[in-house]
């Protein structure tokens, strides 16, 4: 670990050289517009040292027929088992090699969860790509800015607003593999300062078996239905004061199977799971000369309901506010200063207690100096935290920046810690809980630079590094903060656009070890191996635009072999495996009939590859949508 500390050191190291030696910096002219705030500054994305990327409007809307974990999963460092499984089939991300549990869910920069999930963690399968305007992707330890959970970093997702003329409404209709079929509709506007958004969408699959299937048993089809609808207002009162306040509910009725390679078995009916999740709540802003403040909250609910063979019954409740100012004080300086308040809350049966409930309290700020010397940006940043039950911790970020060769060059780097606290189910949840759980912690050291020196082409190379103590595992005891992560990576980020083609590709690596601590102190290895996370992996897009109306493109993944396990319902243990490589080659073309009417056709797994994310749970061979958007008025 340490000649890593010193490859990253060395970076940042380089960058302070820049420093006495650049000259007048402007920015990465690529993303020169392109407006962030899941930084909660509003930067573009080209003014910040940290590591982001941006799944832009145009992309999601050439990307229809896709799921957001397969649409994500299209990112450097981002690998979601299950995202290429059945609809059904849980979505779990891990972000440079961290699981899901480590990289928040934001929806318009406020996070959401469930509470009672193992990890807190929130199910992908929740969101529809037709209620999503553009997904903002920032890696690295960003506690300082969200506090618990964002240990690897945070994915914000930005809903659809209202905008234009005062009314458009739209419909679409798709339909594909697997008998599935989806339709949504959509109306939005503005009039008189006020804007809005209300869309509609419903899916639903018959299906493949969710377990992979054994010997020449048939396994039966899991069917999933999802539906879902989204609300946003926004209301300006005035040139200095808006409110927006939103609604979001989904619905998921999903079969699942009992296991790894095991079918459902009942003879009553099926394994069948009711999840439904409501957020509501508000933004609202105030401006006045070089002030903003900005107040957030955020109610969410998340239930879900098993039937089946252990039929069991969960539900979340999470109320967060979060007020922040965003202070200028010059052309070069920045001031972010904000509170915090987060209070959760669980039903569950058979535990400690009916009804656990926990509240931290957070207060964060930070510090970005743009243009020092014309060429030099730095960020710094810390926040306090207060939880009910285990105390107080704190955080950091520290993160320069350095421009020259006329701004087509730049050095970056982050020093940071990041923290998760214990979740509700693991301080008293019914299967081994532990009140005197701990902050999990963690180090992040990043550093690499970024060549943009014209408006086509940009290369982003970053190397990283996370170092988790206090790591909470389940035992023979039930929870304990026992283990140690040393997790390391990198990533290439090359893209290129022109009239007629956009090029997007990636690599992306990840290595790691874990540890345990004995009651003496010592370090003891458990594994060398990242479970079911490629070390390598690659990706290219390529998009064709021979015209205004046509557009087509062919996106190539390649995910090298990774460790997996699995337990053996049979024998009552768990079994190790090495699982294979695999290649996975889609296709993507729309047409714009009229300035009105688009059809579409997507088709994924054209190699029709047969492989395993989890062992013992299917993927889809070669599958496909098509449809139709018509635009109404």
């Amino acid at each position: 670990m340490k000649s890593r500390k010193i490859v990253v050191a060395a970076g940042l190291g380089l960058a302070q050289l820049a420093f006495a030696t650049s000259a007048s910096a402007q920015r990465d002219s690529v993303l020169r517009e392109v407006v962030v705030t899941s930084t909660k500054l509003d930067q573009k994305q080209s003014q910040t040292g940290k590591v982001m990327s941006v799944i832009g409007k145009e992309t999601i809307e050439r990307s229809q027929g896709k799921s957001v974990p397969q649409l994500l999963s299209e990112q450097a460092g981002i690998y979601i088992t299950g995202a290429q499984g059945n609809y059904g089939k849980d979505k779990t991300l891990f972000l440079r090699g961290a699981g899901t549990a480590y990289t928040p869910i934001l929806i318009n920069g406020i996070q959401v969860n469930d509470p009672s999930a193992i990890g807190a963690t929130f199910d992908l399968r929740l969101l529809s790509t037709d209620q999503i305007e553009r997904i903002e992707i920032l890696r690295g330890g960003q506690a300082t800015l969200y506090g618990s959970d964002a240990v690897a970093g945070v994915i914000n997702i930005i809903t659809k607003k209202g905008n234009g003329a005062p009314l458009n409404a739209s419909i679409s209709a798709n339909g594909g593999s697997y008998g599935t079929y989806k339709g949504g509709a959509a109306v939005s506007g503005e009039v008189k300062g006020v804007s809005y958004n209300l869309n509609y969408s419903h899916l639903h699959s018959d299906g493949i078996s969710e377990a992979k299937q054994m010997g020449s048993v048939v396994f039966d089809k899991d069917r999933f239905i999802q539906d879902g609808l989204s609300a946003w207002l926004g209301y300006k009162v005035n040139n200095k004061v808006s409110v927006n306040p939103f609604f979001q509910y989904q619905y998921i009725d999903s079969q699942f199977d009992n296991g790894a390679f095991s079918d459902d078995a009942l003879s009553a009916g099926k394994n069948v799971t009711y999840n439904n999740f409501l957020s509501t709540g508000l933004n609202s802003e105030f401006r006045t000369g070089l002030s903003k403040l900005t107040f957030n909250y955020n109610y969410s609910h998340t239930g879900r309901d098993y039937k089946g063979s252990f039929p069991s019954l969960f539900e979340g409740h999470m109320h967060l506010a979060d007020l922040f100012l965003n202070q200028r004080i010059s052309n070069k300086v920045q001031i972010l200063a904000g509170l915090e308040n987060r209070f959760t809350r669980v039903i569950q049966s058979g535990a400690e207690k009916a009804k656990p409930e926990a509240n931290l309290m957070s207060a964060y700020g930070s510090v970005a100096m743009k243009n020092l010397g014309q060429y030099f940006d730095l960020e710094i940043g810390g926040r306090a935290n207060h939880h009910s039950d285990y105390g107080d911790n704190y955080t950091y970020s520290i993160t320069p920046s350095v421009n020259f060769f006329d701004g087509g060059f730049r050095l970056f780097g982050t020093v940071s810690s990041a923290f998760k606290a214990p979740t509700l189910t693991e301080l008293y949840g019914a299967f081994g809980s532990n009140p005197k759980l701990k902050p999990q912690e963690a180090n992040n050291y990043e550093a690499g630079f970024s060549v943009s020196p014209n408006n086509s082409f940009s290369l982003r190379i970053t190397g990283y590094e996370r170092y988790l103590k206090d790591a909470i595992t389940y035992g023979a005891v039930g929870y304990e903060n026992v283990a140690i992560e040393d997790t390391w990576g990198a990533e290439i980020e090359p893209t290129f656009s022109s009239r007629y083609v956009d090029i997007k590709a990636f690599y992306a690596f990840v290595d790691g070890k874990s540890f345990t601590k004995t009651e003496s102190g010592e370090k003891v290895l458990i594994s060398e191996d990242l479970l079911r996370r490629p070390k390598h992996s690659v990706g290219v897009n390529l998009g064709l635009k021979p015209s205004s109306r046509f557009y087509s493109s062919i996106n190539f993944r390649n995910y090298g072999k990774r460790a997996d396990a699995y337990f053996d319902d049979q024998t009552f243990n768990s079994v190790s495996l090495q699982q294979k490589a695999y290649q996975l080659l889609d296709l993507y073309g729309e047409y714009k009939y009229s300035s009105r009417l688009k059809l579409f056709l997507n088709v994924n797994n054209m190699l029709d590859e047969d492989y395993q994310e989890v062992a013992g749970y299917s993927t889809m061979g070669t599958n496909f949508m098509f449809g139709l958007n018509y635009v109404i008025k």
